[in-house]
């Protein structure tokens, strides 16, 4: 009688966790990796894939991805399975005011895992309400990353053209009200040079 559900034969096994990069077979019970090992028998697999000159990987992880907020934002099946990534970041489509419909939407019914950075302006990246220092609330965006904790993992601060400091001093403020970190994504002005906004992130923040 078959020990696995599937066997996965003669591929490039790369599994960093446990040390393993050579040809490998791995048999799969249930939802469970069960053995990685050089010649696991065909009989031993009701399922049998040949996965020879192919890699074999544990599923891998897109931590800069946009599946909500704009335009250019892809549901997470269609940019993640076709490249063997499971698990995404999507980095900052959302923000305190459409989290939860971005959640109940996308996120709930997606098979792929997806975590989210929140972003610092409350509608996220819906149309250009990312310049509204106006709608950039650090209380009420930690309040939302302390509230859904197993989805939401920090604070995005990005495309802000001000001049001043505004958009990262208060992802900053979120970030540490919240217990998360801040990651930036823009790019330095004369009145925001990039030396001064190193100094103004906290040791676990990004850019």
């Amino acid at each position: 009688m078959p020990t696995f559900d599937l066997v996965i034969k003669g591929g490039h096994v790369i599994d960093a966790a446990n040390n393993v990069d050579s040809l490998m077979d791995v048999g799969v019970a249930g939802r469970v990796v069960g053995a990685v090992e050089p010649n696991i028998p065909e009989s031993q697999g009701r399922r049998v894939i040949d996965a020879t000159g192919m890699w074999v990987t544990p599923g891998l992880i897109d931590i800069h991805a946009h599946c909500t907020g704009f335009s250019g934002a892809m549901f997470p099946e269609e940019m993640c399975f076709p490249y063997g990534v499971t698990t995404m970041v999507d980095c900052g489509g959302s923000g305190w005011r459409t989290f939860d419909a971005f959640n109940r939407d996308v996120i709930q019914k997606s098979a792929v895992r997806v975590f989210a950075l929140l972003n610092i302006v409350g509608q996220g990246m819906e149309g250009d309400v990312e310049q509204d220092i106006d709608d950039m609330d650090a209380e009420l965006t930690a309040a939302k990353i302390r509230q859904r904790s197993d989805i939401l993992v920090g604070v995005k601060v990005a495309h802000f053209g001000g001049r001043g400091w505004e958009s990262i001093d208060r992802g900053v403020e979120a970030a540490r009200l919240s217990g998360s970190f801040c990651l930036v994504d823009q790019n330095s002005k004369p009145t925001r040079p990039f030396d001064e906004m190193l100094e103004r992130l906290r040791p676990g923040d990004g850019t």
